[in-house]
């Protein structure tokens, strides 16, 4: 039994922007800097 589209839908939309914004918040501190995350992006 695999979950309905409009589920998994609304599952990738609401987690998505959360790993955009931890992964901003956790690159500067990996790489050391906004210029680092910067080189990343």
């Amino acid at each position: 039994m695999r979950p309905p589209l409009r589920f998994t839908g609304l599952v990738i939309l609401g987690v998505y922007p959360l790993i955009t914004l931890l992964s901003y918040l956790i690159e500067p501190l990996t790489t050391g800097g906004p210029r680092g995350s910067a080189l990343h992006s």
